[in-house]
């Protein structure tokens, strides 16, 4: 047999990753905000910052 059974699990995933990146691309949503907003932070979004980035 040409192909081993690892191969064909490296397929497999390599496709699913491939449909799964053209899924997240069909339904991406714009979340960034422009650097040139005239919005201040709000207190939920300074407290989301602080936890992401707090060590």
């Amino acid at each position: 047999m040409f192909f081993s059974r690892w191969t064909l699990f490296q397929g497999i995933i390599i496709i699913s990753l491939a449909v799964l990146a053209f899924m997240a691309d069909l339904f991406k949503t714009e979340i960034a905000i422009p650097a040139s907003s005239s919005m201040e932070a709000s207190g939920s979004m300074l407290m989301t910052f602080l936890f992401i980035n707090g060590r």
